[in-house]
């Protein structure tokens, strides 16, 4: 519905989301903030990498889109078991 809205008005519509996936998957430019400053903006197929995910919540992890829809795959670090 909002991308039907987006498309036919030509408004901007802004949302706050912390489910990192339905933020990749449904928009088309993202801003995350650390300690109330932004960290980092842009096409979230860019920014949305392992990097940025250790930088700005300290956990690691794999990403891929599958289908355009970003698939995060938490890993474990190998002191506590991982592979």
């Amino acid at each position: 519905m909002l991308r039907r809205i987006n498309h036919e008005s030509g408004l901007t519509i802004v949302m706050v989301l912390h489910d990192l996936q339905q933020a990749a998957a449904y928009c088309h430019h993202m801003i995350a903030l650390k300690r109330g400053r932004i960290a980092v903006a842009g096409d979230p197929r860019h920014i949305l990498t392992s990097d940025f995910l250790r930088d700005i919540y300290g956990m690691n992890a794999t990403i891929k889109f599958e289908d355009g829809y970003p698939v995060i795959i938490p890993t474990i670090p190998h002191h506590l078991g991982g592979i």
